[in-house]
């Protein structure tokens, strides 16, 4: 599903069966609650619309892996998105970050982009990220980066750092 899509509650009901929508640049200033019901859903494309939170019913979406929530209006990562026990790939990146509650991240994410945004720091339950590959904090305010980081996201390949404020590593 693609394009200018507003979308209701018999629409979604209909399509149990999707594993991938794409509503990126719709002006949606939410998703509706109905989006739980996407029970097939892998990957969700919401970028460049106005939308600052997600409904508590997208913890339903159990198979979700890619969620990307590009140039979006976000303050903080919503504390659903930590209920998602296969999430592999969050992006927020070009957002108004301010805050990751220390329950905002799937313990699953292998790839976490958070570039470009207001953040000063990154929550210590990072560390909780076993699988973490590939990091991407650029453009950011932080000041330091958590020890857990570095003590438990092992498998970590790539880090991106430039445009902080970082005062050693």
């Amino acid at each position: 599903v693609t394009g200018s899509v507003q979308l209701q509650l018999r629409d979604l009901s209909e399509l149990t069966f999707l594993t991938e929508l794409d509503v990126g640049n719709c002006g949606l200033s939410e998703l509706p609650e109905a989006i739980g019901c996407l029970t097939s859903l892998r990957r969700l494309n919401a970028a460049k619309n106005p939308l600052r939170d997600l409904p508590a019913t997208l913890g339903q979406c159990r198979e979700l892996t890619i969620l990307f929530f590009l140039g979006c209006d976000f303050e903080e990562v919503p504390v659903v998105l930590g209920t998602l026990p296969v999430l592999y790939m969050l992006s927020f990146k070009g957002n108004k970050l301010r805050h990751v509650a220390e329950t905002a991240l799937a313990p699953s994410i292998g790839w976490l982009i958070l570039s470009d945004n207001e953040l000063r720091v990154l929550p210590r339950s990072i560390g909780r990220l076993k699988g973490l590959r590939k990091c991407m904090l650029a453009g950011n305010q932080l000041e330091s980066l958590p020890p857990e980081l570095a003590l438990g996201c092992r498998e970590l390949e790539l880090i991106r750092l430039a445009d902080n404020k970082l005062l050693d590593l």
